[in-house]
Protein backbone atom coordinates (compact mmCIF):
# COMPACT_ATOMS: atom_id res chain seq x y z
CA UNK A 1 0.00 0.00 0.00
CA UNK A 2 1.36 3.44 -0.90
CA UNK A 3 0.13 6.64 0.60
CA UNK A 4 0.84 9.40 -1.89
CA UNK A 5 0.87 12.93 -0.55
CA UNK A 6 1.19 15.92 -2.85
CA UNK A 7 0.69 19.42 -1.45
CA UNK A 8 -1.79 18.35 1.18
CA UNK A 9 -3.80 15.96 -1.00
CA UNK A 10 -3.96 12.35 0.23
CA UNK A 11 -4.62 9.48 -2.15
CA UNK A 12 -4.15 5.72 -1.96
CA UNK A 13 -2.31 3.79 -4.63
CA UNK A 14 -2.20 0.00 -4.53
CA UNK A 15 0.85 -2.11 -5.27
CA UNK A 16 1.28 -5.80 -4.75
CA UNK A 17 2.12 -6.47 -1.08
CA UNK A 18 5.23 -8.43 -1.98
CA UNK A 19 6.51 -5.58 -4.14
CA UNK A 20 6.04 -3.06 -1.32
CA UNK A 21 7.76 -5.35 1.17
CA UNK A 22 10.71 -5.86 -1.15
CA UNK A 23 11.02 -2.14 -1.91
CA UNK A 24 11.06 -1.10 1.74
CA UNK A 25 13.40 -3.88 2.88
CA UNK A 26 15.86 -3.03 0.11
CA UNK A 27 15.78 0.61 1.16
CA UNK A 28 16.61 -0.30 4.73
CA UNK A 29 19.36 -2.72 3.76
CA UNK A 30 21.17 -0.09 1.71
CA UNK A 31 20.26 2.93 3.87
CA UNK A 32 19.79 4.60 0.51
CA UNK A 33 18.67 8.02 1.76
CA UNK A 34 19.47 10.75 -0.74
CA UNK A 35 18.78 14.32 0.41
CA UNK A 36 20.55 16.00 -2.51
CA UNK A 37 18.59 18.19 -4.89
CA UNK A 38 18.37 17.76 -8.63
CA UNK A 39 19.20 21.34 -9.65
CA UNK A 40 21.67 20.68 -12.46
CA UNK A 41 19.37 22.55 -14.83
CA UNK A 42 19.75 25.66 -12.67
CA UNK A 43 23.55 25.26 -12.65
CA UNK A 44 23.50 25.44 -16.43
CA UNK A 45 21.27 28.53 -16.43
CA UNK A 46 23.46 30.74 -14.25
CA UNK A 47 26.54 32.58 -15.43
CA UNK A 48 28.60 32.21 -12.30
CA UNK A 49 31.62 29.95 -12.08
CA UNK A 50 31.03 29.45 -8.35
CA UNK A 51 27.77 29.29 -6.41
CA UNK A 52 26.33 28.00 -3.16
CA UNK A 53 22.65 28.12 -2.21
CA UNK A 54 21.03 26.91 0.99
CA UNK A 55 17.67 27.16 2.70
CA UNK A 56 18.55 28.40 6.17
CA UNK A 57 15.23 27.22 7.60
CA UNK A 58 16.12 23.60 6.96
CA UNK A 59 19.90 23.86 6.50
CA UNK A 60 19.31 22.20 3.12
CA UNK A 61 21.86 22.67 0.33
CA UNK A 62 19.87 23.53 -2.80
CA UNK A 63 22.81 24.03 -5.17
CA UNK A 64 26.56 23.58 -4.93
CA UNK A 65 28.75 24.76 -7.80
CA UNK A 66 32.44 24.55 -6.82
CA UNK A 67 31.59 26.13 -3.47
CA UNK A 68 34.85 25.10 -1.81
CA UNK A 69 37.12 26.52 -4.51
CA UNK A 70 39.09 29.62 -3.56
CA UNK A 71 37.64 32.93 -4.75
CA UNK A 72 38.36 36.62 -4.23
CA UNK A 73 35.42 38.20 -2.37
CA UNK A 74 35.90 41.80 -3.53
CA UNK A 75 33.41 44.06 -1.70
CA UNK A 76 31.52 41.12 -0.20
CA UNK A 77 34.34 41.57 2.33
CA UNK A 78 32.36 44.46 3.78
CA UNK A 79 29.80 41.99 5.14
CA UNK A 80 32.52 40.83 7.53
CA UNK A 81 33.70 44.41 8.16
CA UNK A 82 30.17 45.42 9.15
CA UNK A 83 29.23 42.49 11.40
CA UNK A 84 32.50 42.79 13.34
CA UNK A 85 31.78 46.49 13.90
CA UNK A 86 28.19 45.82 14.94
CA UNK A 87 29.28 43.27 17.52
CA UNK A 88 32.22 45.36 18.73
CA UNK A 89 30.35 48.62 19.38
CA UNK A 90 27.96 48.90 22.29
CA UNK A 91 26.76 52.35 21.18
CA UNK A 92 25.85 52.66 17.51
CA UNK A 93 25.06 56.36 18.02
CA UNK A 94 28.60 57.19 19.12
CA UNK A 95 30.23 59.81 16.88
CA UNK A 96 33.38 59.03 14.91
CA UNK A 97 35.75 61.84 13.88
CA UNK A 98 36.87 61.29 10.27
CA UNK A 99 40.66 61.71 9.95
CA UNK A 100 43.06 61.73 7.03
CA UNK A 101 44.42 58.36 8.15
CA UNK A 102 41.01 56.81 7.63
CA UNK A 103 40.81 58.00 4.03
CA UNK A 104 44.41 57.31 3.00
CA UNK A 105 45.09 55.06 -0.01
CA UNK A 106 41.50 54.73 -1.19
CA UNK A 107 41.87 56.22 -4.69
CA UNK A 108 40.95 52.87 -6.31
CA UNK A 109 38.03 52.14 -3.99
CA UNK A 110 34.39 53.14 -3.96
CA UNK A 111 33.61 55.59 -1.18
CA UNK A 112 30.51 56.84 0.62
CA UNK A 113 31.72 60.44 0.66
CA UNK A 114 32.53 61.20 4.30
CA UNK A 115 34.97 64.11 4.63
CA UNK A 116 37.83 64.78 7.04
CA UNK A 117 36.52 66.59 10.12
CA UNK A 118 32.96 65.22 9.89
CA UNK A 119 31.50 63.24 12.77
CA UNK A 120 29.11 60.55 11.52
CA UNK A 121 27.78 57.99 13.98
CA UNK A 122 28.83 54.35 13.96
CA UNK A 123 25.40 53.50 12.55
CA UNK A 124 25.78 56.05 9.73
CA UNK A 125 29.19 54.58 8.88
CA UNK A 126 27.61 51.11 8.76
CA UNK A 127 25.11 52.38 6.21
CA UNK A 128 28.06 53.87 4.35
CA UNK A 129 29.71 50.45 4.28
CA UNK A 130 26.60 48.55 3.22
CA UNK A 131 24.85 50.81 0.71
CA UNK A 132 27.45 52.60 -1.48
CA UNK A 133 30.13 50.07 -0.47
CA UNK A 134 32.16 52.85 1.07
CA UNK A 135 35.79 52.00 1.76
CA UNK A 136 36.07 55.30 3.65
CA UNK A 137 33.34 54.16 6.06
CA UNK A 138 34.96 50.72 6.43
CA UNK A 139 38.36 52.11 7.37
CA UNK A 140 36.79 54.72 9.64
CA UNK A 141 35.09 51.99 11.65
CA UNK A 142 38.33 50.03 11.80
CA UNK A 143 40.35 52.96 13.15
CA UNK A 144 37.62 53.94 15.60
CA UNK A 145 37.26 50.43 17.06
CA UNK A 146 40.89 49.25 17.09
CA UNK A 147 43.01 52.35 16.52
CA UNK A 148 44.31 51.14 13.15
CA UNK A 149 43.16 49.24 10.10
CA UNK A 150 45.79 46.55 10.62
CA UNK A 151 44.56 45.77 14.13
CA UNK A 152 40.98 45.62 12.91
CA UNK A 153 41.93 43.19 10.12
CA UNK A 154 43.34 40.89 12.80
CA UNK A 155 39.99 41.13 14.59
CA UNK A 156 38.19 40.29 11.34
CA UNK A 157 40.30 37.18 10.75
CA UNK A 158 39.81 36.01 14.33
CA UNK A 159 36.05 36.49 14.00
CA UNK A 160 35.95 34.63 10.69
CA UNK A 161 37.80 31.71 12.21
CA UNK A 162 35.51 31.65 15.24
CA UNK A 163 32.37 31.14 13.14
CA UNK A 164 33.88 28.41 10.98
CA UNK A 165 35.27 30.25 7.94
CA UNK A 166 38.18 27.83 7.75
CA UNK A 167 39.23 28.58 4.16
CA UNK A 168 39.36 32.37 4.31
CA UNK A 169 41.94 35.05 4.93
CA UNK A 170 41.48 38.82 4.81
CA UNK A 171 44.06 41.53 4.18
CA UNK A 172 41.86 44.64 4.26
CA UNK A 173 38.41 45.93 5.26
CA UNK A 174 37.34 46.84 1.73
CA UNK A 175 37.84 43.92 -0.62
CA UNK A 176 40.47 45.60 -2.76
CA UNK A 177 42.40 42.89 -4.53
CA UNK A 178 45.24 41.11 -2.76
CA UNK A 179 46.54 37.62 -3.54
CA UNK A 180 46.30 36.76 0.17
CA UNK A 181 42.75 38.10 0.49
CA UNK A 182 40.52 35.13 -0.32
CA UNK A 183 37.57 32.99 0.73
CA UNK A 184 35.12 30.42 -0.71
CA UNK A 185 31.42 30.60 -1.53
CA UNK A 186 30.76 28.16 1.30
CA UNK A 187 32.68 30.27 3.80
CA UNK A 188 30.84 33.39 2.65
CA UNK A 189 27.53 31.58 3.12
CA UNK A 190 28.64 30.69 6.66
CA UNK A 191 29.25 34.38 7.26
CA UNK A 192 25.97 35.46 5.68
CA UNK A 193 24.08 32.83 7.69
CA UNK A 194 25.53 34.29 10.88
CA UNK A 195 24.86 37.88 9.83
CA UNK A 196 21.22 37.67 8.75
CA UNK A 197 20.30 36.53 12.25
CA UNK A 198 21.55 39.86 13.60
CA UNK A 199 18.65 42.37 13.40
CA UNK A 200 20.93 45.41 13.01
CA UNK A 201 22.80 43.82 10.12
CA UNK A 202 19.59 42.58 8.48
CA UNK A 203 18.04 46.06 8.62
CA UNK A 204 21.07 47.88 7.24
CA UNK A 205 21.86 45.45 4.40
CA UNK A 206 18.23 45.39 3.22
CA UNK A 207 17.94 49.18 2.98
CA UNK A 208 17.83 50.93 -0.41
CA UNK A 209 18.45 54.54 0.64
CA UNK A 210 19.62 56.29 3.77
CA UNK A 211 20.42 59.90 4.64
CA UNK A 212 22.72 60.80 7.52
CA UNK A 213 22.19 63.61 9.98
CA UNK A 214 23.53 66.99 8.86
CA UNK A 215 27.33 66.85 8.71
CA UNK A 216 29.98 69.57 8.40
CA UNK A 217 30.31 69.31 4.62
CA UNK A 218 26.85 67.85 4.05
CA UNK A 219 24.42 70.20 5.79
CA UNK A 220 21.41 68.36 4.40
CA UNK A 221 22.91 65.02 5.34
CA UNK A 222 24.91 62.64 3.15
CA UNK A 223 22.63 60.63 0.86
CA UNK A 224 23.60 56.97 0.59
CA UNK A 225 22.19 54.73 -2.15
CA UNK A 226 22.54 50.96 -2.24
CA UNK A 227 24.69 49.72 -5.14
CA UNK A 228 22.77 46.44 -4.83
CA UNK A 229 19.15 47.23 -3.98
CA UNK A 230 19.03 50.06 -6.53
CA UNK A 231 20.87 48.17 -9.28
CA UNK A 232 17.80 46.85 -11.09
CA UNK A 233 14.65 48.35 -12.58
CA UNK A 234 11.08 48.02 -11.35
CA UNK A 235 10.28 45.32 -13.91
CA UNK A 236 13.14 43.17 -12.64
CA UNK A 237 11.77 40.13 -10.80
CA UNK A 238 13.46 38.70 -7.72
CA UNK A 239 10.72 37.00 -5.67
CA UNK A 240 11.27 37.28 -1.94
CA UNK A 241 14.52 39.27 -2.12
CA UNK A 242 15.39 40.90 1.23
CA UNK A 243 18.94 42.21 1.03
CA UNK A 244 22.57 41.56 0.21
CA UNK A 245 25.93 42.88 -0.94
CA UNK A 246 27.64 43.01 -4.32
CA UNK A 247 31.35 42.94 -5.10
CA UNK A 248 33.59 43.44 -8.09
CA UNK A 249 37.25 43.58 -8.98
CA UNK A 250 38.72 42.38 -12.24
CA UNK A 251 40.31 39.26 -10.66
CA UNK A 252 37.19 38.51 -8.56
CA UNK A 253 34.64 39.08 -11.30
CA UNK A 254 31.09 39.96 -10.32
CA UNK A 255 30.22 38.64 -6.85
CA UNK A 256 26.99 38.69 -4.90
CA UNK A 257 25.78 37.50 -1.50
CA UNK A 258 22.08 37.89 -0.69
CA UNK A 259 19.10 36.38 1.05
CA UNK A 260 15.42 35.98 0.20
CA UNK A 261 12.35 34.79 2.10
CA UNK A 262 9.53 33.04 0.25
CA UNK A 263 7.17 30.09 0.80
CA UNK A 264 8.60 29.35 4.28
CA UNK A 265 12.10 29.18 2.79
CA UNK A 266 14.99 31.48 3.72
CA UNK A 267 17.30 31.22 0.75
CA UNK A 268 20.92 32.30 1.21
CA UNK A 269 23.00 32.57 -1.96
CA UNK A 270 26.63 33.38 -2.67
CA UNK A 271 27.82 33.54 -6.27
CA UNK A 272 31.21 34.59 -7.64
CA UNK A 273 33.35 35.10 -10.74
CA UNK A 274 30.77 36.18 -13.31
CA UNK A 275 31.96 38.19 -16.31
CA UNK A 276 30.64 41.69 -16.96
CA UNK A 277 30.40 41.22 -20.75
CA UNK A 278 28.19 44.30 -21.08
CA UNK A 279 25.66 42.96 -18.57
CA UNK A 280 25.42 42.70 -14.82
CA UNK A 281 25.25 38.93 -14.87
CA UNK A 282 25.31 38.57 -11.09
CA UNK A 283 21.97 40.41 -10.98
CA UNK A 284 20.60 38.35 -13.88
CA UNK A 285 21.69 35.20 -12.07
CA UNK A 286 19.90 36.33 -8.93
CA UNK A 287 16.69 36.78 -10.91
CA UNK A 288 17.12 33.33 -12.47
CA UNK A 289 17.75 31.71 -9.08
CA UNK A 290 14.91 33.38 -7.18
CA UNK A 291 12.40 32.77 -9.97
CA UNK A 292 13.50 29.14 -10.11
CA UNK A 293 12.83 28.63 -6.39
CA UNK A 294 9.62 30.67 -6.50
CA UNK A 295 7.85 27.44 -7.52
CA UNK A 296 9.25 25.64 -4.46
CA UNK A 297 7.83 25.42 -0.97
CA UNK A 298 9.03 24.23 2.40
CA UNK A 299 6.36 21.92 3.80
CA UNK A 300 5.77 18.69 5.70
CA UNK A 301 5.86 15.67 3.38
CA UNK A 302 4.45 13.67 6.30
CA UNK A 303 3.09 14.85 9.64
CA UNK A 304 3.21 13.20 13.03
CA UNK A 305 -0.13 11.58 13.85
CA UNK A 306 -1.34 11.32 10.26
CA UNK A 307 -2.84 7.90 9.35
CA UNK A 308 -0.35 5.52 7.74
CA UNK A 309 -2.02 2.10 7.55
CA UNK A 310 -5.22 0.36 8.60
CA UNK A 311 -4.90 -3.39 9.05
CA UNK A 312 -7.17 -6.26 10.10
CA UNK A 313 -6.66 -8.29 13.27
CA UNK A 314 -8.07 -11.79 12.94
CA UNK A 315 -9.13 -13.42 16.20
CA UNK A 316 -10.18 -17.08 16.40
CA UNK A 317 -13.85 -16.25 15.84
CA UNK A 318 -13.90 -12.65 14.71
CA UNK A 319 -11.93 -9.79 13.19
CA UNK A 320 -11.58 -6.05 13.68
CA UNK A 321 -9.51 -3.16 12.33
CA UNK A 322 -6.67 -1.20 13.89
CA UNK A 323 -4.66 1.73 12.55
CA UNK A 324 -1.11 2.98 12.91
CA UNK A 325 -0.06 6.60 12.49
CA UNK A 326 3.11 8.32 11.30
CA UNK A 327 5.45 8.65 14.32
CA UNK A 328 7.48 11.68 13.24
CA UNK A 329 7.03 14.62 10.86
CA UNK A 330 9.41 15.15 7.96
CA UNK A 331 9.76 18.62 6.40
CA UNK A 332 11.58 19.35 3.16
CA UNK A 333 11.86 21.90 0.34
CA UNK A 334 10.11 20.59 -2.75
CA UNK A 335 9.17 21.94 -6.18
CA UNK A 336 5.49 22.24 -6.99
CA UNK A 337 5.57 19.30 -9.42
CA UNK A 338 7.34 16.88 -7.05
CA UNK A 339 5.79 13.41 -6.76
CA UNK A 340 5.71 12.37 -3.09
CA UNK A 341 4.96 8.80 -2.00
CA UNK A 342 4.97 7.07 1.37
CA UNK A 343 5.59 3.32 1.29
CA UNK A 344 5.18 0.88 4.19
CA UNK A 345 5.60 -2.89 4.46
CA UNK A 346 3.05 -3.34 7.24
CA UNK A 347 0.86 -6.36 6.28
CA UNK A 348 -2.84 -6.01 5.63
CA UNK A 349 -3.75 -8.44 8.43
CA UNK A 350 -2.44 -10.14 11.57
CA UNK A 351 -3.59 -13.17 13.57
CA UNK A 352 -3.87 -13.06 17.32
CA UNK A 353 -1.80 -15.47 19.41
CA UNK A 354 -1.60 -16.61 23.02
CA UNK A 355 0.80 -13.79 23.84
CA UNK A 356 1.00 -10.17 22.75
CA UNK A 357 3.15 -9.74 19.65
CA UNK A 358 5.49 -6.81 19.04
CA UNK A 359 6.71 -6.09 15.50
CA UNK A 360 8.80 -3.38 13.87
CA UNK A 361 7.99 -2.52 10.27
CA UNK A 362 9.26 0.27 8.06
CA UNK A 363 8.06 3.33 6.20
CA UNK A 364 9.91 5.17 3.44
CA UNK A 365 9.20 8.61 1.96
CA UNK A 366 10.04 8.93 -1.73
CA UNK A 367 10.43 12.14 -3.70
CA UNK A 368 10.27 11.47 -7.42
CA UNK A 369 11.25 7.87 -6.73
CA UNK A 370 14.24 8.77 -4.51
CA UNK A 371 14.25 7.83 -0.81
CA UNK A 372 14.44 10.96 1.34
CA UNK A 373 13.26 9.62 4.70
CA UNK A 374 13.12 6.26 6.53
CA UNK A 375 11.32 5.51 9.78
CA UNK A 376 10.69 2.41 11.91
CA UNK A 377 7.02 1.71 12.65
CA UNK A 378 6.26 -0.31 15.81
CA UNK A 379 3.10 -2.43 15.65
CA UNK A 380 1.59 -4.22 18.68
CA UNK A 381 -0.86 -7.10 18.19
CA UNK A 382 -2.84 -7.98 21.32
CA UNK A 383 -3.17 -11.56 22.53
CA UNK A 384 -6.36 -13.57 22.00
CA UNK A 385 -8.76 -12.34 24.66
CA UNK A 386 -11.64 -14.84 24.65
CA UNK A 387 -11.25 -17.96 26.76
CA UNK A 388 -12.37 -20.51 24.19
CA UNK A 389 -10.26 -18.81 21.57
CA UNK A 390 -7.19 -19.09 23.80
CA UNK A 391 -7.99 -22.76 24.44
CA UNK A 392 -8.14 -23.44 20.72
CA UNK A 393 -4.85 -21.65 20.12
CA UNK A 394 -3.26 -23.63 22.94
CA UNK A 395 -4.40 -26.92 21.41
CA UNK A 396 -3.27 -25.79 17.95
CA UNK A 397 0.17 -24.98 19.33
CA UNK A 398 0.34 -28.28 21.19
CA UNK A 399 -0.70 -30.23 18.10
CA UNK A 400 1.86 -28.45 15.94
CA UNK A 401 4.59 -29.16 18.49
CA UNK A 402 3.74 -32.88 18.60
CA UNK A 403 3.82 -33.05 14.81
Amino acid sequence: MIIALCFGLLRFVTREDKEVETVVERMYETSDIDLSYETDDLKEDINRTYAYIIDLNGKEVLLDKQSEEQIYPASMTKILTAIVAIESCSDLQAEVLITEEMLAGLWEASVAGFAVGEKPTVEELLYGVALPSGADAANALACYIDGSVSQYIERMNNFASSIGMSHSHFMNTTGLHDQEHYTTCRDMETLLEYCVQNPVFAKIFSTSKFTTRPLAYHPDGLELDSTFMNSFSDDFTAPGLVGGKTGYTNPAGLCLAYWAENHDMKILTVTAKADIDGHYKHILDMSTILNYFDSWERKPLISEGDPLKTYTINTVNDQYEESVTIPESFVRDIPSDANIEVVTNIPDSFNTALNRQEYVYQMAVLQDGKVVNLQDIPVSIPSEKKFFGRVRLWFDALFSKNQ
